[in-house]
Parts: structure tokens; sequence; C-alpha cells
């Protein structure tokens, strides 16, 4: 089965096509014999896209108007779940979630900034002992957009969102792949989906000599980025750390060294990379050049 704790949809997206798309999936899914289970977000119920669809029977919204269990019978299974009906939730939903059922597998889903994650809004805020002292055998969490394990008993998991979207959200991206063998969980892994990566890459330049040496450093981190990257596209953020760096950079008048990292970049992906701009950061002590490949 499939479980998306929220926010399926981005809350400013005004284009019916997306949810025309997403329905288009969700009936692959039937056709593989795939449970579907969605939680509604904040950004869910924000958007006009979500509202006037019709999902396929197998794909159920959770908890519409109130904290809800449903029980999938074929493979023994009980989810709870709440879709907030507000942008909004400031107050701890998840105390108010019900019983486990005895003789299932029992799954927590909860859109949520748990005890508060840097970089988002509070919603349905909740401590792990809250979650902890229902009794579910895994907890299925959404609204973070960075993937953390925040607890393994029982296991509490925010898979983070399929595609980063800017270079905040750098690194892998995809899903949380869960799985049970007599009632219990045996596995717990990420498994990368993104069609796209953000990375922020950073080049050690204590020990040059020359412009030249830098070049070389940025070379290296770069093809080691792209490595990373597993064949996707990469769009990277440059970091040259080091005063050795910096003073060889500093010694090349700006247009010839927006031009050697330009050639150094297309000797890497050829016309896939671009150099946008670079410029001297005092507030980390390093210089950055934003490329894009």
């Amino acid at each position: 089965m499939l479980l998306c704790a929220g926010d399926v949809v981005d809350g400013w997206c005004r284009n019916h096509g997306v949810g025309l798309v997403l329905v288009h999936e969700l009936l692959r899914l039937r056709d593989s014999g795939c449970e579907v289970v969605l939680l509604l977000g904040n950004h869910d119920v924000r958007t006009r896209v979500m509202n006037p669809l019709l999902l396929p029977e197998h794909a159920r919204v959770l908890g519409v108007s109130g904290p809800e269990t449903r029980v999938l019978d074929r493979i023994g299974v009980a989810l709870h779940g709440w879709s907030f009906p507000k942008p909004e939730a400031p107050a701890d939903v998840a105390s108010m979630y019900p019983a486990p059922l005895a003789g299932l597998f029992n799954i927590g889903m909860l859109h949520t900034s748990a005890e508060g994650r840097r970089g988002h809004a509070d919603y349905a805020p909740c401590s792990r002992w809250t979650l902890r002292r229902h009794g579910y055998d895994y907890w299925a969490l959404g609204h973070v957009h960075a993937r953390e394990v925040v607890a393994t008993e029982p296991w509490i998991v925010f898979p983070g969102n399929l595609q980063g979207r800017g270079l905040r959200e750098t690194g892998p991206k995809g899903a949380t792949l869960v799985r049970v063998s007599d009632g219990r969980v045996a596995t717990v892994e990420h498994r990368s989906l993104d069609a796209l990566r953000f990375a922020t890459v950073v080049a050690d330049t204590s020990e040059s000599e020359r412009f030249d040496d830098v070049l070389s450093a940025a070379r290296t981190a770069l093809v080691q980025a792209s490595r990373e990257a597993e064949g996707r596209p990469l769009v990277a953020r440059l970091v040259l750390e080091g005063v050795g760096g910096a003073a060889c950079t500093l010694a090349v008048p700006p247009w010839e060294r927006k031009a050697a990292l330009g050639a150094v970049t297309r000797e890497l992906c050829g016309d896939s990379v671009w150099l946008d701009e670079t410029w001297i950061d005092t507030g980390i002590g390093s210089w950055l050049l934003d490329a894009a490949a």
C-alpha cells in the first residue's frame, strides 16, 4: 500500500491538470492491486485543486470529519489518521487519535511539525511521548521536507518530500519503503525518487597556491557530486573554502575567474551547465558560485 501523509499538491497550485495527473497515477496503482491512503495537509486544504477531485475508490482520504480508523482486512492493517480541515492546526490533534485494534498492524498517519522543525511552520504539534503512548506499530508523518527517523520503538518517520524544490532542500529525496513481517516492522529504507537534485558542493582550497589549484579542487568536488546524483540533473551551489584559495582567487580579475569556472562546468557537463554569478560572501568567509546542471 501507498501512504501519503499530506501535502500531495502544493498549496498555491491553481493548475487542475495536476489533479488529473494525480488521478491517472492512482488508477495505475489500482490496476496493480495497491491500496492508497491519503491525508490532507495544510497545502492540500489551501489549494483549489484537491477539493473537486473524484479519486478512485481504492484511494481513501482518511479522517475528513475527525480522527478516523480504517481497516484493510485484506492485508491486516488498521490505519488511524485525521485530515485537519484548516490550513492552521495549532492543537495537539495526535492526543485525540483512537486506540489500536488488536490483531492488526496499526499505523498512525499524521501531518505535523512534531516538536518543531526549523523552516517549517508549527502544525498539529505533538511530542514523541504522545505518539508512543498510543501503542501503534508505525507512525507515518508528513509536513517536514527533510527525511528524519524520529524514533525506532516504535518507528516514527518523516520520509521527507519526493522532490527538492530549491537549494534549501538538498540531497536525495524520495519515499520510505517499509517491510512488515509477522506483524512487526522488518526493514525501513529510503528510496530516492527525485528527478532533479539540489546540492551544496564544498571544495577545500586551503592548500591552493595558484588559481589553477582552485579550479582543480572545484572540478574534483563537482565530479563527486555528479556521481552521487546517480545520473540525475544536478543544480549545485559550489562553495570554495580556505584562505589559500581565497587569496589565489581574489588576485584574478572577476571576468577572468568567471570565465574559468564557467569553462570547468562546461567541461564536465557540456551545455547543460551554466554559470550565473560569483560573489564574496563575508558571512561565511567563503565565496560562492551558483551553477546549474
